[in-house]
């Protein structure tokens, strides 16, 4: 992946250039540091094997169980231990530079999910919340 070194402000530069260009640039709020990245022989969906697929079932439904559990943490009657979580995460995303949203840095560290793609468990120290989602996962091949 190259860096670019803005010479002006590159906030607003993000994406690709047109349909066809297989150059996209990622612009990172808050490390402030953009990104050109070319895609190179990209693997599409129809050409998955099943570790593949498998792979990318539980990925969505990790991502959807967190969704679901950031959407109730954040809601307006949420209880005062998950308010009280979501001030934690927030304080230690302001502390890192490598997750840029919250669900991300759940997802990478706090969050499982169980074999039958139906339930993510979020552990952050001493908090535990269990969600229960649908979810559709892709047949194997």
């Amino acid at each position: 992946m190259a860096t670019i070194i803005p010479l002006w402000n590159t906030s607003g530069m993000t994406g690709r250039a047109d349909k066809t260009s297989d150059v996209y640039i990622r612009h990172c709020r808050i490390t402030g540091r953009s990104h050109a990245v070319r895609l190179r022989n990209p693997c599409t969906a129809d050409r998955f094997n099943n570790a593949q697929i498998t792979l990318n079932n539980r990925f969505g439904a990790l991502n959807r169980g967190v969704a679901v559990w950031y959407r109730r943490i954040t809601a307006p009657d949420a209880s005062p231990e998950d308010k009280a979580v979501l001030e934690k995460l927030q304080r230690m995303l302001r502390r890192q530079s490598k997750y840029s949203m919250v669900r991300g840095l759940v997802v990478a560290k706090y969050a499982s999910v169980n074999d039958t793609l139906d339930t993510v468990t979020v552990t952050i120290d001493r908090y535990e919340a269990t969600v229960h989602f649908a979810f559709n996962a892709r047949p194997l091949a």
